[in-house]
């Protein structure tokens, strides 16, 4: 945020430039909406609703919460980010699923389900059809569905300068604080939970066998949707897919 021309290189950023930053991002959303709309619309008109797979994603990170913005830490508020897919005939409308997945998965799975060919260079996964509601991991944070767990490492350790690589651990559980304002890693009362998040974090170390997870794991929860079966190939002849 201090590459923008107007903003204070050092020091505190003052509340009405934070205000001013929110309301634009307020009115980009709006605009954006609005767009989305009209091609709705748009493909109302057309009678081509139910021939066309839409694809909506965003970006993630801060807006003031936390007092923070842009993405730099591995809150919940700042990993997860939207992702919705409609497939007519396959995804009922208004489903929901805390199924994981990278965006890089998104383009071959918009190939597959219209039954295009993938090049084997791709680095995604197609989602279709196998994969429906798994839970998949990657990234940069572990949660499951109550409690989120992330290690810090000790910058030095690859360096050989020290045999501890974590220097922070955060816990935050979503019954008791939705919105991560307590991390009760060191509160002997979640010492179970926290030895039962490391036990999954050092499962997550092995199973993805990343030597840059075997100094730390965080795992990266993103929301998504993607749910399909074989009658997409003979209804979804054309799509649209929208930033």
């Amino acid at each position: 945020m201090r590459n923008y021309s107007d903003a204070p290189k050092k020091g505190p950023i003052p509340v009405d430039f934070q205000r001013r930053l929110i309301h634009g991002y307020c009115a980009w959303i709006s605009f954006a909406d609005a767009q989305i709309g009209r091609l709705l619309d748009h493909l109302d008109r057309l009678e081509e609703t139910n021939n066309t797979i839409v694809c909506l994603w965003g970006d993630h990170g801060h807006l003031g919460d936390h007092d923070m913005f842009r993405k730099h830490t591995n809150y919940e508020q700042a990993t997860r980010s939207p992702l919705i897919l409609s497939v007519p005939g396959i995804c009922p409308e208004g489903t929901f699923t805390n199924a994981l997945t990278d965006f890089v998965d998104i383009y071959p799975t918009l190939c597959n389900l219209p039954g295009i060919a993938l090049r084997p260079e791709l680095k995604g996964t197609s989602q279709y059809p196998h994969r429906r509601n798994k839970k998949n991991v990657m990234g940069y944070a572990y949660r499951d569905q109550r409690y989120r767990y992330v290690e810090w490492e000790q910058k030095k350790f690859r360096e050989g300068e020290t045999t501890s690589p974590v220097v922070l651990q955060e816990l935050y559980g979503y019954e008791e604080d939705p919105i991560e304002r307590r991390n009760p890693a060191s509160d002997p009362a979640y010492a179970d939970q926290l030895e039962r998040m490391v036990d999954l974090a050092c499962a997550a170390r092995t199973e993805t066998q990343d030597s840059e997870a075997q100094a730390m794991i965080m795992i990266t929860a993103l929301e998504k949707e993607v749910i399909a079966d074989s009658d997409c190939r003979k209804k979804c002849q054309r799509w649209i897919i929208t930033k």
